[in-house]
């Protein structure tokens, strides 16, 4: 590493050269606006735990995470979440990446931080792994198509598969074959893989469960339920989540005040927000969110397995009134929600996984989710925490603003 470069922790004064090297650096960054939101107006505070190389007046790198409560059993701790990470061009290939993960975790002792989780893309996945950080395994993200033709049909770009001329067949072929030789692909050509990529893993989520071609039926009515819009959560959610969250060893702690900022304050994503609701009791919730043809069960809660039917059920017709194409959700396979979701015709592409996560244009997709865990209040490691099916883990518990398949 470059002796000239300064490893240090954030202040104050770094706020707008923090914004402008994100704008810079970062794919996607949305702002002053989300700069505020996520980090200083975080329910669970704003510890600075936001670690930066410079040179002179240059920030070299920068990674940050955001605290967010853990629920563990029947005590709810301090954890935090890796979110953004970027690398000025001049100085990547450098360590810099892993340097700043090690530094930030060790710091976050002190901050009293017990644990920290990540869902990792493709090129940060290897700079977790080398700070000591534990690959729990993947979070099932399931599909439900709507539209068959319309899921795959507008998919068809410029030189992917879906064409099916020979010219494109053929540089499919030899881009596919460049990636298995780990030669770096250009944006242009990584764009038709991508679009092949979700041709191919969609066909794979039809295929394990057939049901995906059949209209999805009613769901059994429960004397005195309402779903209903709602533009705000409140104390009475808070109360619903203490009363079942039993049911969950380990879980990102969904009170009003965390939801309400997750979903109804973020500033550059809409989402939609549902309650259960019986006799003036909250028996459940949900959250979705609409990404072009697709649709997204950001969050999805019930006291039992007919209010949860009838919450899918809903959310089913939401997207289908809404013309979407295909249905996302992530669930765990250990709860009977998953059981309920295949039988709504919800699949999933895990099956073709371990032989697809060989090869470049594929990685990504397999949703690892990461942890770094510290003793938990003085008291140890608590062996569920490093458990996957001890997690109950949603879409809305990523940081990631595009959620959609084609996206990733």
């Amino acid at each position: 590493m470059n002796n000239n470069l300064v490893i240090r922790r954030y202040e104050d004064k770094d706020e707008t050269r923090v914004n402008e090297f994100f704008t810079a650096y970062f794919d996607g960054w949305k702002g002053w606006d989300y700069w505020q939101w996520k980090y200083k107006d975080n329910p669970a505070g704003f510890f600075s735990n936001i670690w930066l190389a410079e040179e002179g007046d240059t920030i070299a790198s920068c990674w940050g995470i955001i605290p967010i409560m853990v629920k563990v059993n029947d005590e709810v701790i301090m954890g935090a979440q890796s979110v953004e990470a970027a690398t000025h061009p001049d100085y990547r290939r450098r360590g810099l990446f892993v340097t700043l993960i090690q530094k930030t975790l060790a710091e976050s002792v002190k901050d009293g931080i017990n644990l920290t989780f990540v869902f990792p893309g493709r090129k940060s996945y290897g700079g977790f792994m080398k700070s000591g950080c534990h690959d729990l395994g993947s979070v099932p993200r399931r599909y439900r198509v709507l539209n068959i033709a319309k899921a795959l049909g507008l998919r068809a770009a410029p030189g992917s598969l879906a064409k099916f001329s020979p010219r494109s067949l053929f540089n499919t072929v030899r881009l596919a074959w460049k990636t298995l030789r780990n030669q770096k692909l250009s944006y242009e050509e990584v764009s038709p893989l991508t679009t092949v990529r979700y041709i191919l893993l969609l066909g794979a989520a039809m295929l394990s469960n057939p049901r995906c071609l059949f209209r999805f039926g009613d769901a059994e009515p429960v004397p005195g339920l309402a779903i209903k819009e709602v533009d705000s959560f409140d104390e009475r959610v808070t109360s619903f989540w203490r009363e079942i969250s039993s049911g969950f060893p380990v879980a990102v702690d969904r009170n009003c005040e965390y939801l309400n900022w997750r979903y109804k304050l973020n500033p550059v994503s809409k989402f939609v927000l549902f309650v259960a609701e019986n006799e003036g009791r909250i028996d459940g919730y949900m959250v979705l969110k609409s990404e072009t043809d697709e649709g997204i069960i950001m969050d999805i809660m019930s006291r039992d397995n007919r209010i949860f039917t009838c919450l899918l059920h809903k959310a089913l017709r939401y997207f289908a009134d809404e013309g979407k194409a295909v249905v996302e959700c992530w669930m765990p396979d250990n709860l009977a929600y998953s059981k309920i979701l295949r039988k709504y015709g919800f699949g999933s592409y895990q099956w073709v996984e371990k032989f697809a996560s060989r090869f470049k244009f594929w990685k990504g997709l397999t949703n690892p989710f990461v942890i770094s865990v510290n003793s938990i209040n003085g008291k140890g490691v608590k062996p569920e925490i490093e458990r996957l099916d001890s997690w109950f883990l949603a879409a809305g518990d990523s940081d990631w603003e595009e959620m959609s398949l084609s996206a990733q």
